[in-house]
């Protein structure tokens, strides 16, 4: 019986898994977006560069995938500066004066991914931010620095500080189901 179970978990690890969306050129695929990004609203995607953002939705919430090509290797210190200068430069321009940052975390990708051949994202900076309106904070985010196989993502959210689910949840759930397509 232990063993028909076993050989049951081990079988469905085999299946493939279909990502709800692939970036063509880097092959960053996500197993689960939340709805807004169901599909993304691509912008202009090319081998060097490229930014998905997400439909306007009723809760609030604000999701955003940008990456680049990079040819150089990061330290885990570049990679923190790296994540807040690019955040910095790619938050809209009207709430970017009013952004308070956390303090850099490191978060390992791809932790729920677990089907045979699927590469991890590795470990990616991670830094909660909020907006504030004079002394109180009316939005939330987190973003990602993601550097795997010559490319840098910036991967962020945000949302009102009242979004149900949280949006830090939420961005957690899209990193852990994320994943590097074999090949690229």
């Amino acid at each position: 019986m232990v063993f028909s179970a076993l050989l049951l978990v081990s079988l469905a690890s085999v299946v493939p898994v279909q990502p709800v969306y692939v970036i063509g050129h880097t092959g960053l695929a996500f197993g689960w977006l939340p709805r807004e990004l169901s599909p993304p609203v691509e912008g202009v995607l090319t081998a060097d560069a490229g930014v998905l953002v997400s439909k306007p939705g009723s809760m609030g919430y604000d999701y955003r995938i940008h990456y680049w090509r990079v040819e150089e290797e990061f330290s885990s210190v570049d990679r923190g500066i790296w994540l807040r200068q690019k955040l910095e430069t790619n938050l809209p321009p009207d709430i970017a004066s009013s952004v308070v940052y956390g303090t850099m975390n490191w978060v390992e990708g791809s932790t729920a991914v677990t089907h045979l051949g699927m590469r991890s994202t590795g470990l990616s900076a991670a830094v909660n931010f909020n907006m504030l309106s004079g002394a109180n904070v009316t939005y939330r985010g987190r973003a990602y620095g993601v550097f795997r196989d010559g490319y840098a993502y910036l991967i962020y959210g945000m949302a009102p500080m009242e979004a149900n689910p949280s949006v830090l949840e939420v961005m957690d759930f899209i990193i852990a189901n994320a994943w590097m397509t074999p090949g690229i």
